[in-house]
């Protein structure tokens, strides 16, 4: 019986194919590239809005202790002042964070600026402005205070206590209202009108210092036509659903932006 030769054709043209890849190399398949695909796209949408909300936690931190210097820089000048019961001011609805006008030329050497000189460039105080607002818009290129002391500028990351009201309806306004001129030579109010002075502590004691607020973030007042421009359309923390308030006891809460909106002071 005569047997067949062996034929190694076959075996030859595979262990050709084999040495075309390196030694210890294996590819993936098709089914393995997506499958690892798949898994990363998983893990990016579990880790984006955590790490969103991480740094939204972080801006709301900062901007809370922003709130908490303002607070301690308010009380340290009332100590050193004669009228030491009264609060500094006057100040319009929103802050401008500069050397030069409102709260900002009054508080500047108490927040780590240096305090204004007529004509001279104002200086932008960095402990005035929220983390979460400096992201929403771009501070470097929005006009800056009008050197003159008149608020021109378009930052206005923190707004007044313009919606608690005493049992007449008045509206407290723990600042006043209007501007303190520049040259040291008295106040302006607002439109021709005479400014309104601060309050005195007195006056807000009993309505107890850890409910009457004096600032917050701003946001969202449709009335004043800046919404979008130089206030945020939506509140700047948790999601848009919340703002940071510093109150008259120099506490800093986070709470609801409902809490106290236009027409609801309470």
């Amino acid at each position: 019986m005569r047997s067949t030769p062996f034929s190694n054709t076959g075996f030859h043209a595979r262990q050709r194919g084999r040495a075309k890849q390196p030694p210890g190399v294996s590819a993936f398949t098709l089914i393995e590239l997506l499958t690892v695909i798949a898994i990363i796209g998983i893990l990016a949408a579990i880790l984006i809005p955590v790490v969103s909300a991480v740094r939204d936690s972080a801006r709301s931190a900062q901007c809370q202790s922003n709130l908490r210097q303002i607070g301690t820089a308010v009380h340290a000048y009332m100590s050193d002042r004669p009228d030491s019961d009264r609060l500094p001011g006057p100040n319009w609805i929103y802050i401008r964070p500069f050397n030069n006008v409102g709260l900002g030329l009054l508080l500047a050497s108490y927040l780590g600026a240096h305090e204004f000189r007529p004509g001279a460039e104002p200086q932008l105080i960095e402990v005035m402005v929220c983390p979460s607002y400096a992201v929403i818009f771009d501070i470097e290129s929005m006009e800056w205070s009008d050197p003159s002391g008149s608020p021109a500028g378009d930052v206005m990351p923190y707004r007044c206590n313009v919606t608690q009201r005493d049992e007449r309806g008045i509206a407290l306004r723990p600042f006043g209202d209007g501007r303190p001129l520049v040259d040291g030579s008295g106040f302006a109010g607002r439109g021709g009108d005479d400014a309104v002075q601060p309050r005195l502590m007195g006056d807000l004691d009993r309505y107890g210092t850890s409910r009457v607020w004096l600032l917050t973030d701003s946001h969202g007042n449709p009335s004043t036509g800046l919404t979008g421009t130089s206030v945020p359309a939506n509140p700047p923390h948790g999601n848009g659903s919340t703002r940071n308030y510093l109150f008259l006891d120099g506490s800093v809460r986070n709470l609801n932006a409902d809490q106290y909106t236009f027409g609801r002071g309470w």
